[in-house]
């Protein structure tokens, strides 16, 4: 349920959003969530052009692409799908250090910069919202060195603010789950490829589709163990159907696999106030 906000604050952040970008041409870095789909609909009200890119590899989750597809046709923009993976271009990244995603915004924007150049946009916008602030983000600090701009931050729109925002303006999206990419459930130091990603990939993809958690977390621990998170309302249909749970994930490569009796809770590496 969302909560009372002031909607005359909120009217006075999105104002100020919109006249930063009157008549450029914007390149937003999409995924598909409320976040960028939300920066998104506010730029096309007042922007002069503004084209969604997203990226597609094996660190997106199944189905992410058809979401992002489905919304941006919702906004009635174009959507363009750049294609790589992060561990085959960064060795730092594939390493999977606590600032692992220093490394993957690093490459996106990067690459997100060079289309810009070639395209002739005037800023390539991310989505990043003032609630994502909060402890270490080493992410944020790669796309501010790139030069894209992060106006539901700069402007302290909040991840409740948005939610509303999406909410009143009739966006499908406006309650979809924060779901970040599948590298982060990747214990620090793991090192990340194709296998393990897609080992994630398959465990969530077959909870989701079997039981429907409204949270949901496969850890990948190393050693071939995982740990299952959910919410912690949702524990006990985890735990009744855990023996069955556990014999697909074993088909997908585990050899262990156990959940967390406390129920989901962001992940924070090591020495690391970074939330994940």
């Amino acid at each position: 349920m969302l909560q009372i906000l002031n909607r005359d604050a909120i009217e006075v952040k999105i104002k100020k959003l919109q006249d930063m970008f009157k008549n450029k041409r914007v390149i937003v870095a999409f995924s598909g969530g409320v976040d960028s789909t939300v920066v998104a609909f506010l730029l096309s009200k007042i922007a002069n052009s503004v084209l969604l890119v997203i990226q597609d590899g094996d660190s997106l989750a199944s189905g992410e692409i058809e979401n992002a597809r489905n919304v941006a046709k919702q906004l009635n923009l174009g959507l363009h799908v750049i294609k790589y993976n992060e561990f085959e271009e960064s060795v730092n990244y594939a390493q999977n250090p606590a600032n692992r995603c220093y490394y993957c915004k690093q490459l996106l924007h990067s690459k997100l910069e060079q289309l810009r150049v070639e395209l002739s946009y005037d800023v390539v916008v991310n989505g990043t919202n003032y609630s994502d602030l909060s402890g270490h983000r080493p992410g944020y600090k790669a796309i501010s060195e790139l030069g894209a701009a992060t106006p539901l931050a700069d402007f302290k729109l909040t991840k409740e603010e948005i939610r509303t925002i999406a909410h009143e303006n009739g966006l499908t999206n406006w309650n979809k789950p924060s779901l970040p990419c599948l590298a982060s459930r990747v214990y620090t130091g793991v090192k990340i490829d194709q296998d393990i990603l897609k080992r994630v990939d398959s465990s969530e993809s077959y909870l989701r589709q079997n039981f429907e958690f409204r949270i949901l977390r496969v850890r990948d621990l190393g050693n071939d163990e995982a740990l299952i998170q959910v919410s912690r309302d949702e524990i006990g249909i985890l735990s009744s159907n855990i023996d069955r749970i556990k014999s697909i994930l074993k088909k997908f490569g585990y050899k262990e696999v156990s959940f967390d009796p406390n129920g989901y809770s962001p992940y924070v590496p090591p020495n690391k106030s970074e939330i994940i």
